[in-house]
């Protein structure tokens, strides 16, 4: 937006964009005439992880990829931490340890004592919001104006009964970093998500989804995130098994009898079997120990040869 491309100060800032299908949002941050977009929270969570390259003076945190680390790189040249920054990230990072350990809930509530510990109780938020790409409607509020935790969700619900397809934007100033992750916590609980750890790398990740594995890439990751990633490597140790292998050569060999030109009852009445058998076998038994075997026993009967 020309406001935002404009200034010259530092800006957080997040774009919802609504759709009668969906709701979309992502993060802005602009700092002199860089602008970076990234996925809600991804550099908060990358600051976090960060902490022990601040506290060294520098140095390379393995767990960034080369363009995350430039974009972390972009972003730092314009603030320096101090020792009451550093605290606020530690406190960042505290807060989201208890929500992983469940000793806390991620809300508003708990929120709160995080965020004005860092950020002044009459920090200033604004909003403007377009109706259509090629004509801009805009309008200023105050976040100050509305009380802490319902202020984007009762913009949202009033554009909502004008508009059926709109952008929304909410921006702010930071000086700090603390502030920039502090802002951004506070931007994913007001867009409905929450910030889980991921099983798979044990890195803190934001989703709205009942999930326990992230979409956050990193060097030790060939896909983007760990979810991708399991589902890869089920594939791979899936397609190795011996039962897969015999399963796949069966059932070609009884579906080409069964679908010939003139096929016998026998030929079609035993594939139907196959089918209907091998389906009951993983219903009953796929959580037993002995699954693999029991496929393999099933697999070897001379009705199937």
């Amino acid at each position: 937006m020309e406001y935002i491309e404009s200034s010259n100060v530092k800006k957080f800032g997040v774009v919802f964009n609504v759709t009668p299908q969906r709701i979309t949002c992502h993060e802005e941050y602009h700092c002199g005439e860089i602008t970076v977009k990234l996925p809600i929270g991804e550099l908060m969570l990358d600051l976090v992880e960060s902490l022990d390259v601040f506290r060294n003076g520098g140095g390379h945190n393995k767990e960034l990829s080369i363009d995350q680390e430039c974009v972390l790189g972009e972003i730092l040249n314009g603030y320096s931490v101090t020792k009451a920054d550093y605290k606020g990230l530690v406190q960042v990072k505290d807060y989201l340890t208890l929500i992983a350990e469940n000793k806390i809930d991620f809300n508003y509530r708990t929120l709160s004592e995080l965020f004005f510990k860092i950020l002044s109780r009459h920090h200033p938020f604004f909003y403007l919001f377009d109706t259509s790409n090629r004509y801009r409607i805009r309008q200023v509020l105050s976040k100050v104006q509305v009380p802490f935790g319902c202020s984007t969700y009762q913009i949202l619900r009033n554009l909502e009964e004008k508009y059926t397809q709109f952008s929304f934007y909410t921006t702010t100033e930071i000086n700090t970093l603390s502030e920039l992750c502090a802002l951004s916590l506070f931007e994913i609980l007001e867009s409905g998500q929450i910030v889980r750890l991921c099983t798979l790398c044990n890195r803190f990740f934001v989703t709205g989804e009942s999930t326990n594995y992230c979409n956050r890439s990193a060097p030790f990751n060939e896909f983007r995130g760990c979810k991708k990633q399991k589902t890869a490597n089920y594939n791979r140790q899936y397609r190795t098994r011996n039962s897969v292998r015999e399963y796949k050569k069966i059932y070609n060999r009884l579906q080409s009898r069964a679908r010939r030109p003139c096929p016998t009852v026998s030929d079609v009445n035993t594939f139907k079997e196959f089918q209907n058998e091998w389906a009951s076998l993983k219903i009953n038994y796929r959580q037993s120990d002995d699954f693999e075997d029991r496929k393999l026993s099933f697999l070897q009967l001379e009705r199937w040869k």
